[in-house]
């Protein structure tokens, strides 16, 4: 089985989902009873908490949401898989000006019959960039 394909396709989908704001659709890709941390938040323990908490405060307010699964480091067994990678987004301050927003993200992914889920997610900001982005003004 090829862990690194696997993890890879899981960033994709999920980078998708992110950029689209598809909360429907990245609620699939995640186990309901995920544990996480994020730029937003300190810690979750279900997927409700972690779409309310972490992605509804953040993806309407970037654009240009990407993983750089070229840099990808990923492995995994029949049951578990898990990667890192970085990835990079625009945030936008409150005048409307646009900053770059790398940060980096780990993943670790549950077999569910054939179905890879993640059980575990952490998103983090590359040190020194902003916390708070505004969105686009209008």
């Amino acid at each position: 089985m090829n862990y690194n394909e696997i993890v890879k396709q899981w960033f994709l989908k999920f980078g998708e989902c992110c950029n689209s704001r598809d909360f429907e659709s990245a609620r699939k890709l995640v186990s309901s009873e995920v544990c996480s941390f994020g730029t937003k938040v300190d810690l979750v323990t279900n997927l409700s908490d972690l779409e309310k908490q972490q992605w509804q405060n953040i993806w309407p307010y970037i654009e240009d949401f990407e993983f750089l699964v070229d840099k990808l480091i990923a492995n995994g067994n029949d049951e578990l898989a898990w990667g890192i990678t970085p990835w990079s987004s625009v945030g936008y301050d409150a005048e409307g000006n646009s900053f770059d927003r790398p940060g980096r993200a780990t993943v670790i992914l549950k077999r569910f019959r054939n179905e890879w889920l993640a059980i575990h997610t952490h998103f983090s900001l590359i040190p020194g960039t902003p916390y708070t982005t505004f969105g686009i003004k209008e």
